[in-house]
C-alpha cells in the first residue's frame, strides 16, 4: 500500500476518535479532529499526484472514506436534533449512489473524477459540520458568538444541501453518458470478434483464449 492510501486510512481511523470526543461532549476537540481528518483529503490527493501514485484503490477508497466521515458528522447532528433527518437522508442517498456509480465505472476501467460542483459540495459540507460543532462548543462556554456561529453553520449547510443535489444530477448524467459509451464500445468489440471468427476461425479461437487469460 502506497503513502497516499495510508493517509486515507489514517483519516478513517480518526473517525472513531471524533465519535468518542462527541460522545463525551468535548465539542471543540471533536471539531479539531474532524477538521484535521478532512484536511488529510487534500494531503493524500497531493501526494498521489506529486508521486504519480494514483491507483484504482485510491480512487475508490478516498471518496468512500470522505463519505463515511461526512456521514458520521451529519448523523450525530441529526441525533442531537440540530439538523432535519430528511435533508441528511437525501444527502447520504446521493453520496452512496454516486459511490456505486463510480464503482461500476472503475470496474469498466473508467475513472469518474470529482468536478467543480463535487469539490464545492465537499468543502461546504465539511465547513457546515465544523462550524455547527464549533457553535456547540461556544454554547458550552456561554459565548455570545454561539448564535452567530450557529446561524452561519445552518446557512452553509443548506448551501451544501443544494449543491449536493445539483452535483448528484451532474454525476448521474455524466455517468449515464460514460456507461452508454462503454456499452457501445463493448458491442462493437463483440461484433468485430464475431466477424473475425467467420473470416478466420483459428485466429479468433486464439484471440478468445488470450482475452480469457487477460480477464
Amino acid at each position: 500500500m502506497n503513502l497516499p492510501n495510508l493517509v486515507t486510512l489514517c483519516r478513517l481511523l480518526l473517525i472513531p476518535v471524533f465519535l468518542i470526543l462527541w460522545w463525551t461532549q468535548f465539542y471543540l476537540s471533536a471539531t479539531a479532529v474532524f477538521f484535521i481528518a478532512s484536511a488529510t483529503d487534500l494531503l493524500d490527493g497531493h501526494l498521489a499526484r506529486s508521486r504519480n501514485q494514483e491507483t484504482k484503490l485510491g480512487a475508490l477508497l478516498d471518496p468512500l472514506v470522505d463519505k463515511i466521515l461526512v456521514t458520521t458528522g451529519l448523523i450525530m447532528l441529526v441525533e442531537m436534533q440540530i439538523l432535519p433527518a430528511w435533508a441528511v437522508v437525501l444527502i447520504l442517498t446521493r453520496e452512496f449512489l454516486v459511490t456505486g456509480l463510480r464503482t461500476i465505472l472503475i470496474d469498466r476501467g473508467i475513472l469518474l473524477s470529482a468536478g467543480a460542483l463535487g469539490k464545492l459540495k465537499t468543502l461546504l459540507q465539511i465547513a457546515a459540520i465544523c462550524i455547527i460543532y464549533l457553535s456547540l462548543s461556544l454554547e458550552q462556554h456561554n459565548s455570545q458568538y454561539a448564535s452567530v456561529a450557529s446561524l452561519i453553520g445552518y446557512v452553509t449547510f443548506w448551501g451544501a444541501f443544494i449543491i449536493t443535489l445539483a452535483s448528484g444530477v451532474q454525476y448521474a448524467l455524466k455517468g449515464r453518458q460514460l456507461l452508454e459509451e462503454s456499452d457501445k464500445k463493448l458491442l462493437e468489440k463483440r461484433l468485430n470478434s464475431s466477424k473475425d471468427s467467420i473470416i478466420n476461425p483459428v485466429a479468433a479461437a486464439v484471440t478468445t483464449e488470450e482475452e480469457k487469460i487477460e480477464v
